[in-house]
């Protein structure tokens, strides 16, 4: 696993619905960031209608790791979901490795997983 140093020299990665930083920002839309730089954040469709979705967003921000989950329905976006948990790359890599952080639930395919694996140097 890389560590945070290496991560966060990396290019910024965006995937799925997510276009770059004013995108994701538009999708939360209610949501102002001051001083986090986002890292990788990917928002895609669960379900495959388009009608549910989910989205992560990984950042730093004085010099600690943070994680935002969203969720999305055929009723509401991403708005007021905003809510940042710190999170340690030992944590990112045992969900990774040993549960379901980036598979959707309806396996209708790889949400984020194999791209946050590379991104962050886990290997599955």
């Amino acid at each position: 696993m890389k560590t945070l140093e290496e991560i966060i020299k990396q290019e910024p990665v965006y995937l799925n619905a997510f276009k770059d930083k004013q995108d994701m920002l538009e999708h939360f839309s209610d949501t102002l960031i001051d001083n986090e730089e986002v890292l990788f954040a990917s928002y895609g469709d669960v379900d495959g209608t388009g009608l549910e979705g989910e989205a992560f967003v990984l950042f730093v921000k004085d010099g600690k790791l943070f994680e935002v989950n969203g969720t999305h329905c055929s009723c509401h976006g991403l708005e007021g979901q905003w809510e940042p948990e710190e999170v340690l790359l030992a944590e990112l890599e045992h969900r990774l490795t040993k549960g379901n952080l980036g598979i959707d639930k309806y396996d209708v395919g790889n949400l984020f997983k194999d791209e946050l694996c590379e991104f962050l140097g886990v290997q599955q």
